[in-house]
């Protein structure tokens, strides 16, 4: 099963390729995934605060949100409003955003190929 994914990916990705630069296709291979998962670690982790049970740990959102996740992050934050009076998510989620912005910003324009 895991050569029909990867041959599903490979084949997306020329799809892509021929529409929009190389990095387009890599990059919404990155954050689209990583995205999604850390959206659903925030999901989970409020279900978990509702329920009195044990949680995720702080350094696991936060990781995934540096890792590339802060759209997923901000989001499960705002949606779920979950960890929006904790300073350090306050601070951390949308500087971790506005990191992730520039460095695509800089791999269109700033002369990666």
């Amino acid at each position: 099963m895991p050569q029909v994914i990867s041959d599903w990916f490979f084949a997306a990705g020329n799809f892509v390729s021929g529409f929009w630069p190389l990095p387009v296709p890599v990059l919404l291979g990155y954050y689209i995934p990583i995205n999604l998962i850390t959206f659903f670690l925030y999901l989970r982790d409020k279900r978990l605060a509702i329920g009195n049970r044990r949680r995720i740990p702080e350094a696991v959102l936060l990781g995934w949100t540096a890792f590339g996740g802060a759209v997923g992050a901000l989001c499960g934050m705002r949606i779920f409003h979950h960890k929006t009076r904790k300073p350090k998510f306050r601070i951390l989620v949308p500087l971790f955003l506005l990191l992730h912005a520039a460095l695509i910003f800089f791999c269109f324009f700033g002369g990666i190929s």
